[in-house]
C-alpha cells in the first residue's frame, strides 16, 4: 500500500510540474522522460559494466557492486557534464536506464530534500541545483 501511494505521488508530482504552475505551490519534483511503464534515468559506467549491461539488457556482471553508492540523473546532458563528458575514470559510458515508477518511488522514499532543488539520501551536499539521488 505504501509503495502504491509513493508511486501515485511521484506520478502526480511529475504531471503537476508544468511551467504554468505557480512557483510557491510547486513541490520538489523529479523531472525527466517517462511513460506508463517507468522513468528513464542516466548513469555513467566503466567500459566493462556498460558492455555487460548492453549485452544482457540488465545491470550485473563480475564487476557489478549493487551496494555501491551511485548518482543517477534524469538528464543525459547533466550526466554527460558530471562524467566529464565521458573522460572521468570509470565513467566513460553513459547508459539510459528505465526504472519502473514503483522502483523510482522506492528510491525517492529513501531520499530527503537537503537543499532546495537537491535530493540526497544523506543530505550532505548539493549538485548545482540539479536533482541528486543516492542509491
Amino acid at each position: 500500500k505504501m509503495k502504491e501511494q509513493a508511486t501515485r505521488r511521484i506520478r502526480n508530482d511529475i504531471e503537476s510540474s508544468s511551467p504554468e504552475s505557480p512557483q510557491e505551490n510547486r513541490l520538489p519534483t523529479f523531472r525527466g522522460e517517462w511513460d506508463d511503464e517507468g522513468v528513464y534515468v542516466y548513469q555513467a559506467y566503466n567500459e566493462d559494466l556498460a558492455h555487460w549491461a548492453i549485452l544482457n539488457q540488465r545491470l550485473g556482471g563480475a564487476h557489478w557492486k549493487p551496494v555501491r553508492m551511485t548518482w543517477i540523473k534524469p538528464s543525459f546532458a547533466w550526466m554527460l557534464y558530471r562524467s566529464g563528458y565521458g573522460m572521468k575514470s570509470g565513467q566513460s559510458r553513459i547508459l539510459k536506464i528505465k526504472l519502473s515508477h514503483e522502483s523510482l518511488a522506492i528510491l525517492l522514499s529513501h531520499c530527503r530534500l537537503s537543499h532546495e532543488g537537491s535530493f540526497s539520501e544523506k543530505g550532505d551536499s548539493t549538485d548545482g541545483g540539479h536533482e541528486r539521488i543516492a542509491t
